[in-house]
């Protein structure tokens, strides 16, 4: 037993991270089977798929593969790495084989890397702000948990380790460009400021929505200390041109890069397309009646709450199939009514649609049949982009309504979360704890981009939820330390008087 002791502390700790990590590994790898790979989950395959065949990212599914910027590259670039791995060991097979069976099973082990990511990332976030090994080695188990096992069999095949959708890249990609930002600005440390740049750029190419809040966050960075400067407060970070410069640069490059390629290979500067009709349904919730606005606390949201506001209200998900009270709230109706949605939707009939979900849809497809006939050189971004800037047109002429329509979205999927983040936020704030504010900014600045630019499902929840969680830790330790002081103090109190 001594010999253990002899072993320096940092390895034994690490030992015992990695053992943690190794039955994360044993625990994800059970989950991952062979089930079939669909909806978003199969645009980022058939894309991989063009990218490794044909050294193209495309859409298409035969010649000629034209490029296209449908969704965004890093996890295709992963995906393929996968595809030619598999490719390895199984041998080429048709495109069709790495849909279901044993090549997507192959595949979806891609996401391991992105769960080490993930774990090795919230453990050293929750190691540098409470100093604590063990509550850094359960949290982060914990975290790695809420992608396997603790996800409920019927979403972790599409949501979390069992499928390709990008959650938990995003994820895992957003806690490690947090933790940098932070690491790195407090420490003044030029590399960790590039390094958070370069993360935030893969995430921004993971999760285009991530783009418009590095962007804000750096913004907000700069605010905080031109004011802190002035007040001569305590812990303001002290930025140079230079540390701007790291910050920033690094970032521009890469996602303009990819910019510039979309630039020139359709013609449409911007990351990824598909943010039109989710624009476009946005701006139709601005329309919701009285009863619907209280209608969406009770049929969206934490399941708990839900069922409190639920019995409260007399809503119910009842109401939200054809004919209910809150039937424009649904996304999908049953029966006849859900048939007629999509055949409305396909055929770009808005005025035939009964949800905002198949109108804002209906809108897009609309568009895109008017640039195909009219011979568009990409007609999909070209729709895209006509579809957001009526959204925006919307939007614009009812900025209250707007505003108003951001509280049940944020209640919909960051209804715990969000207040965890906020009240992290102020803690550092009052603390004067620069790096705190900037670990948890780019998550509360997502939760109120989804808010403003989105319809909030609750999927987009799972890309800040673990910075959430390191979060909740890091408050538990400060409230533990902040109680043990006072009770330490209370002897010495009671003895002086």
């Amino acid at each position: 037993m001594s010999a253990i002791y002899t072993i320096p502390r940092p390895v034994r700790q690490w030992s015992v991270l990695l053992g943690a990590l190794g039955l994360v590994w044993i625990l994800a790898i059970s989950e991952t089977t062979g089930s079939p790979i669909s909806k978003d989950a199969s645009e980022n395959l058939r894309m991989a798929l063009n990218l490794e065949r044909h050294g193209v990212i495309s859409m298409d599914e035969r010649p000629p593969y034209h490029p296209s910027m449908w969704r965004e590259p890093v996890p295709i670039a992963v995906l393929a790495v996968a595809i030619y791995t598999t490719d390895i060991v199984l041998g080429k097979a048709e495109p069709s084989a790495y849909f279901q069976g044993a090549r997507a099973r192959y595949l979806k082990l891609s996401n391991l890397g992105w769960l080490t990511l993930l774990t090795i990332s919230a453990f050293l976030a929750i190691r540098y702000f409470t100093s604590s090994f063990l509550l850094s080695l359960l949290g982060s188990i914990f975290v790695a948990l809420d992608f396997t096992w603790l996800v409920p069999p019927d979403v972790r095949s599409w949501l979390g380790i069992d499928g390709l959708d990008t959650e938990v890249a995003g994820a895992a990609l957003f806690v490690a460009a947090s933790l940098l930002l932070a690491v790195g600005v407090a420490r003044r440390s030029r590399l960790e400021m590039i390094g958070a740049s370069l993360c935030f750029a893969l995430c921004a190419l993971t999760k285009a929505a991530l783009f418009y809040v590095y962007i804000g966050a750096l913004g907000v960075l700069a605010a905080y200390w031109a004011i802190a400067a002035m007040r001569l407060r305590a812990g303001a970070p002290r930025l140079s041109l230079a540390s701007l410069g790291a910050l920033t640069i690094p970032f521009l490059l890469v996602t303009m890069s990819w910019m510039y390629r979309n630039q020139v290979q359709t013609g449409h500067f911007q990351i990824a397309e598909r943010s039109g009709s989710g624009l476009m349904y946005r701006a139709l919730m601005d329309d919701a009646t009285a009863e619907e606005y209280r209608g969406m606390f009770a049929v969206w949201g934490e399941p708990h709450l839900r069922r409190i506001v639920s019995w409260l209200t007399g809503f119910s998900d009842a109401d939200l199939e054809a004919g209910g009270r809150l039937q424009r709230l649904s996304e999908k109706l049953s029966g006849e009514a859900e048939k007629h949605e999509q055949w409305a939707e396909e055929a770009g009939r808005p005025d035939q649609t009964i949800t905002w979900y198949r109108t804002g849809r209906a809108i897009y497809e609309a568009k895109l049949a008017q640039f195909t006939r009219e011979g568009n050189s990409y007609p999909s971004g070209a729709a895209d982009l006509a579809t957001r800037n009526e959204a925006i047109k919307l939007i614009v002429q009812r900025p209250i309504k707007f505003a108003a329509m951001m509280v049940p979205l944020i209640w919909r999927s960051a209804s715990l979360t969000f207040p965890v983040l906020l009240v992290a936020f102020l803690y550092g704030w009052r603390r004067a704890r620069v790096d705190l504010l900037l670990f948890v900014l780019p998550a509360i600045g997502l939760v109120l981009f989804y808010a403003a630019a989105s319809q909030f499902v609750p999927r987009y929840g799972f890309v800040f939820g673990p910075t959430a969680i390191v979060a909740l830790l890091i408050l538990c330790a400060a409230a533990e330390t902040a109680l043990g002081r006072t009770r330490s103090q209370a002897p010495a109190a009671r003895a002086v008087s």
